[in-house]
Parts: C-alpha cells; sequence; structure tokens
C-alpha cells in the first residue's frame, strides 16, 4: 500500500512539475506573442509613413506634370488663336477684294463708270 501512497505522489509531484513548466511556458508565449506583436505594430507603421512619402511625393510630381502640360496648353491655344485671327482677317480680305472686283465688273458691264 506504501508502494501505491509513493507511486502517486511521484506521479503528483511530476504532474505538478509539468503543471508548473507549462504555466511558464504559456507566459512566455505570451510575452513573445506580445512582442512579436509591438515589434509587426511598429514595422507596418515605418512601412506606412514610407508608403505615405512615396505617395505623396508621386502626387506632388504629377501635380507639377500637369501644370507644365497646362501651360504648354495654353501657349498652344493662344498661338492657334492668333493663327486662326490672321487667316481669318486674309480670308475676309480677300472676300472682299472680290466683292469689290465682282460689282467693279458689274458697273463696267451696266456702263456705269
Amino acid at each position: 500500500m506504501e508502494k501505491r501512497i509513493t507511486t502517486l505522489e511521484v506521479t503528483a509531484n511530476q504532474t505538478c512539475k509539468s503543471m508548473d513548466h507549462l504555466e511558464r511556458s504559456v507566459a512566455d508565449l505570451r510575452s513573445e506573442m506580445h512582442h512579436s506583436v509591438a515589434d509587426l505594430r511598429n514595422e507596418m507603421h515605418h512601412s506606412l509613413s514610407g508608403l505615405r512619402n512615396e505617395v505623396n511625393s508621386s502626387i506632388s510630381g504629377l501635380r507639377t506634370e500637369m501644370h507644365s502640360a497646362m501651360s504648354l496648353i495654353h501657349s498652344d491655344l493662344g498661338s492657334l488663336r492668333r493663327d486662326v485671327d490672321r487667316k481669318f482677317i486674309w480670308m475676309m480680305g480677300t472676300q472682299i477684294a472680290a466683292l469689290i472686283a465682282i460689282i467693279s465688273a458689274m458697273a463696267k458691264l451696266a456702263h456705269l463708270f
């Protein structure tokens, strides 16, 4: 009977030691998880900051390119307007000259001059 009690006591002690070891392992695992999550959070924060900076610089570059393109378009439109105005004036001048020539020819035919 004593042998059984001794065996049970030894088994109980081993079980208690195993439980203590298991509790320490769980506590260590929680601590490691906490540190890992904190490290991951810091990495994500740094990555997002870098990404934000990269996106902001890209947007700034695109705005600069767009502004220069719009300036170029405005200057091209101004030169196009000047060309169209000049050609319109020439066209109106030739039409008026043709009208005067036709009126002169009709007057000459009608012997008005």
